[in-house]
């Protein structure tokens, strides 16, 4: 199963580059997301007929200190949620932690995860 494009469209929701496994990129604020598993869930004549991909989905943000502009993770975590809503993604859930970075700054993390179940196409 493949769901990358979804994945990809979250760059439209959000502003912020999206890319797979590991950023390349260069901007203090992004998205990865990774496949944590896919797996069948349903089998007809020994093959996968529904599957099952579990999504990992970290959006890194700079947590500003007073005085400076701070990116609003509420909204952005509303947005994405209701964005994996609409592609029928089950079990959405998310997290925030954050770690220093500097003196002034700190790295906000929104980790969501996420399932999404579909048919096997035939030849697939």
């Amino acid at each position: 199963m493949n769901i990358n494009s979804i994945m990809l469209g979250l760059e439209g929701v959000t502003g912020l580059e999206v890319e797979e496994d590991s950023y390349t990129g260069d901007k203090d604020e992004y998205i990865v997301f990774d496949y944590a598993d896919v797996r069948g869930e349903l089998f007809g004549d020994n093959e996968s007929i529904i599957e099952t991909a579990s999504m990992i989905i970290n959006i890194t943000l700079i947590k500003r200190k007073p005085g400076k502009s701070e990116t609003n993770y509420h909204g952005i975590a509303v947005n994405v949620a209701r964005y994996l809503a609409e592609y029928d993604a089950s079990g959405i859930s998310y997290g925030v932690f954050s770690e220093k970075l500097t003196d002034q700054d700190e790295v906000r993390h929104l980790v969501f995860e996420c399932k999404f179940t579909k048919e096997v196409e035939e030849n697939a």
